[in-house]
């Protein structure tokens, strides 16, 4: 049954899409037509007559802000960083402005965006279109990428063979790239040792599947060193159809080297963090894969508002990828497809929470299935353990930089690898190690409960120990509280003790039950086909939370979990979701008695 609130919001999210499907039925490009008064490619000079009142001409581009439209402080100050930038290309490049000005498409939300152009990203080109379509908001404010000089650099040079170069020099112009400026993050991966080589970035299929945080600042910081060692000119003579050797590779990345080991220095200050308060809250899930209910949406907003107001003064956000094979190392993607689990999406609800006064976690996690879990993981032979542990670095180093980016309070390095982790404790500290050069905060790891948690070598590199605790707490069918509580505590004397050897604080970085008659057998199960039973699941939360005061060893516990949206969950829902149920009720009470 639908609720009002859902249909009000759909409601809206028809409205928002009519403009689209209008444009569309006339074969016209635009987002909105109306708004633009012109194709993205047929926006003249023109005189200011010609521009609508909500837009801004502003150098060789012309901003038309969608409604409802961003702050008008907000498009002014990116107009003008824009305008100085498209200044200083043509003056690079020495050509005079194209005839028509680049459309820059501005969007008061990610999820405006992706409604109307099923792209989610901070910002995309549209080449084709002569066109950038940008989200501006509090949280880009100063953390701009630059697309819109990649569409100027295009009318002006056309397209180069190397596509670092492009990229590389859009980024060159950008102020404020994601920030701190292209510099400072080049800088941070260079002098951590966490570079990409020189040929990855050259090569045009590398470079388009990698993380476009790492690309993007090094390809900039690569571009500057060339138009220093070639000179201006040089550099433009070769911009078009400069494809390097590998003797050529080899030579610029020792120079290359070097000018980052002269210029980078000075860019690698970081804040210091203040410690993390004992945590309560949830893992927040991203559900529906939809734009309009996921992480970064206004529906995720609202579920993000009722976890604070039930107390909650920590959420976990968990982006997936996928590994189609346990026994078989694969490149691991970062997810961009508008409706998952994007990095916009999680910067936006990581600005929001923040804005609610939570501590943020980032856990990214594997999803290999419904028949596999990342606990079998386990390659057949030396040569796919590397490869294993390469694709997963490049993944997590995604993350890592990310996290430093938007200042996440606390990043999880890998979730309930139990093979992984007991077999290749070598290598995880090899991975620990290059992630703490990027990342500047507290890491933990969740360790499946059992095994992995109790055997685990590696907690002397973390800075909390994390468990998945899912550990049965009776076999019976009507177990008494005093049972249950028992039970737990048992599990408390477990875990203070792997906390005590290690000399570590523990985090419960997924505790959790489903709604369902005995969820106390098997906690970890979805139980799927089960009847609800909204109180056996009030019950085990009551066990819980009675059993945590006084545990001065325990520094916090994130429930699994909690919906993006608030109509998935309610009575009758099995899941293991406290929203809307008995459960939920308790939280205000126990979550209110901790700092």
């Amino acid at each position: 049954m639908l609720t009002l609130a859902f249909m009000k919001r759909l409601a809206h999210i028809t409205l928002l899409l009519l403009p689209a499907l209008s444009a569309a039925a006339c074969e016209l490009p635009p987002p909105r037509a109306a708004a633009a008064k012109a194709n993205p490619g047929d926006v003249p000079p023109a005189r200011k007559a010609d521009v609508p009142d909500t837009a801004l001409l502003a150098g060789p581009f012309h901003f038309i802000p969608l409604d409802p439209a961003p702050a008008p402080e907000l498009l002014h100050a990116l107009a003008q960083q824009c305008e100085q930038a498209g200044k200083a290309i043509l003056a690079f490049t020495s050509l005079p402005a194209p005839d028509r000005a680049i459309s820059c498409y501005i969007y008061s939300s990610a999820e405006q965006k992706g409604l109307l152009q099923r792209n989610t990203q901070q910002a995309h080109a549209d080449f084709e279109g002569h066109a950038a379509h940008i989200v501006l908001n509090e949280l880009y404010a100063r953390q701009h990428s630059g697309k819109e000089n990649a569409v100027l650099l295009r009318r002006l040079l056309g397209p180069p063979q190397t596509q670092a170069l492009e990229e590389g020099l859009a980024v060159y112009f950008t102020s404020y790239w994601q920030g701190q400026g292209y510099a400072h993050w080049a800088a941070l991966l260079y002098h951590s040792g966490n570079m990409a080589p020189l040929q990855e970035i050259l090569d045009n299929e590398r470079f388009a599947r990698e993380s476009a945080l790492v690309m993007g600042c090094l390809s900039a910081s690569f571009t500057a060193f060339l138009i220093e060692h070639w000179g201006r000119e040089g550099f433009l003579r070769r911009y078009p159809s400069w494809q390097a050797e590998q003797a050529e590779i080899i030579t610029l990345e020792q120079g290359w080297h070097q000018y980052l080991a002269q210029q980078g220095a000075a860019h690698q200050t970081t804040k210091p963090r203040p410690p993390l308060p004992y945590l309560q809250g949830f893992n927040f899930a991203h559900e529906g894969y939809s734009i309009y209910n996921g992480y970064g949406s206004a529906l995720a907003r609202e579920s993000l508002e009722k976890q604070a107001a039930l107390g909650a003064n920590a959420v976990a956000l968990v982006p997936y990828s996928y590994l189609r094979d346990p026994r078989q190392p694969a490149f691991i993607p970062v997810v961009s497809r508008a409706g998952a689990e994007t990095d916009e999406g999680l910067a936006q609800d990581a600005f929001t929470a923040r804005r609610l006064g939570m501590t943020t976690v980032l856990k990214p996690q594997l999803w290999l299935g419904r028949n596999h879990w990342p606990g079998d993981v386990e390659m057949t032979h030396e040569a796919g353990w590397q490869d294993f542990f390469d694709y997963y670095y490049r993944w997590m180093r995604h993350y890592a930089l990310l996290a430093e980016i938007h200042q996440i309070d606390l990043l999880c390095v890998g979730v309930e690898f139990s093979k992984a982790s007991l077999q290749r404790p070598a290598d995880w500290r090899r991975l620990i190690h290059k992630l703490r050069g990027i990342y500047s905060g507290p890491l933990t790891y969740a360790a499946n409960w059992g095994q992995e948690f109790e055997n685990l070598a590696f907690w002397d590199e973390l800075d909390y120990i994390g468990l998945n605790c899912y550990y049965p707490l009776s076999k019976q069918e009507e177990p008494s509280d005093e049972e249950l509580a028992q039970a737990f505590g048992q599990v408390l004397q477990l875990a203070q003790g792997i906390s005590t050897r290690y000399g570590k604080p523990l985090l419960f970085t997924e505790i959790g039950f489903t709604s369902t008659p005995t969820p106390w057998k098997e906690p970890h199960r979805d139980r799927d086909g089960s009847p609800y039973d909204g109180q056996a699941q009030a019950r085990c939360y009551r066990i819980v939370l009675q059993s945590l005061p006084g545990q001065d060893w325990v520094k916090g516990i994130l429930w699994w979990k909690f919906p993006s949206y608030l109509s998935h969950g309610g009575p009758g829902q099995t899941g293991f979701t406290p929203s809307g149920k008995p459960a939920e009720d308790l939280l205000p009470i126990y979550f209110g008695r901790r700092d």
